[in-house]
């Protein structure tokens, strides 16, 4: 029985893959970035911060809106990803503002989105 489960879950998780980066043909077309798996899934692990108000950001952002995103902001966002904490705290609660100017325009996408 385990044997018949196997290729069921490898079906469906290749489906539910190719559903999230869309077989590459959004890659041709210069819209998204081209990223394997292991790549996605540092991305959400760097996503996840350690202070809840951060978290309770970024991680919707990229579950729900990071894949949709053209290459430029997905870059944006792995940059964004680099910066420090108490920056993106301070960015996020409008207290300043990033000097690059992607940063400052995808922080303000990420806020809009939770503040209409």
């Amino acid at each position: 029985m385990r044997h018949c489960e196997w290729p069921f879950y490898r079906f469906f998780y290749r489906k539910t893959h190719w559903f999230l980066f869309g077989s590459g043909r959004a890659d041709r077309w210069g819209k998204q970035l081209e990223l394997s798996e292991l790549e996605f899934n540092r991305l959400r692990w760097r996503s996840r911060r350690g202070m809840l108000e951060l978290d309770l950001l970024l991680l919707p952002f990229f579950d729900e809106v990071f894949s949709e995103l053209e290459s430029g902001e997905q870059q944006a966002f792995i940059k964004l990803l680099e910066q420090d904490d108490p920056d993106l705290l301070e960015w996020f609660s409008r207290k300043g503002e990033s000097d690059d100017p992607a940063l400052a325009a995808l922080v303000e996408k990420i806020l809009d989105r939770v503040q209409p």
